[in-house]
């Protein structure tokens, strides 16, 4: 359920967007996690039908927003973009 529902996170997503990594932390991305939810549906004129169909591949928007997170922070920390053809979601990140 957690992908489909709720924006996951890691150490450095929590570090760098909201300076720690406890509860209030928590609430605070997933407050945040909404608005961007929101501001993308409404962006699709849709209700956010079509999102899997323009990512090319059936996946709720909470793990596209986490996957936007996980390649803006936590693999700009570690420096490892994946594959070659920049495809990262192929080393066990996919859907």
């Amino acid at each position: 359920m957690r992908p489909n529902t709720i924006m996951p996170w890691d150490a450095a997503i929590a570090a760098a967007i909201h300076g720690a990594r406890d509860g209030a932390a928590f609430g605070a991305h997933q407050r945040l996690g909404r608005t961007w939810a929101a501001a993308v549906i409404a962006e699709t004129g849709d209700g956010g039908a079509e999102i899997p169909a323009l990512v090319g591949r059936p996946v709720s928007l909470a793990k596209i927003l986490d996957e936007y997170l996980y390649v803006a922070f936590t693999m700009g920390v570690k420096g490892d973009w994946g594959t070659d053809s920049g495809e990262w979601w192929k080393n066990g990140n996919r859907g």
